[in-house]
């Protein structure tokens, strides 16, 4: 499939062709778009995430000195943030690819 896009590529630029300006099926503004939906759903992976650390605290909380359920609870509390770190850099990667390109 690589291959293919460098064949692709080199064989549309050596045509002489390029993509149009503002191509007409695209919406208005398509930053604007991306933007908006990269950060809803920044939103709604926050609120999930946030939500399973506060499960992972109150199954910490309530293990009562269970040594099996206090380590589910740190696995969950492990995992909400590796899930916020994640979320993170994707949002901070589509930024700087729609900053970048458009």
């Amino acid at each position: 499939m690589f291959l293919f896009n460098i064949q692709a590529n080199v064989t549309l630029a050596a045509s002489g062709w390029s993509l149009p300006d503002k191509p007409s099926h695209l919406p208005g503004n398509l930053e604007n778009v991306s933007t908006s939906l990269t950060e809803w759903l920044l939103g709604f992976i926050v609120s999930i995430a946030v939500l399973t650390l506060i499960w992972g605290g109150l199954q910490y909380v309530g293990s009562s000195g269970d040594q099996d359920k206090a380590r589910n609870a740190k696995q969950t509390i492990k995992y909400a943030l590796m899930g916020l770190i994640i979320a993170g850099i994707a949002y901070a990667t589509v930024r700087i690819v729609v900053t970048g390109i458009l």
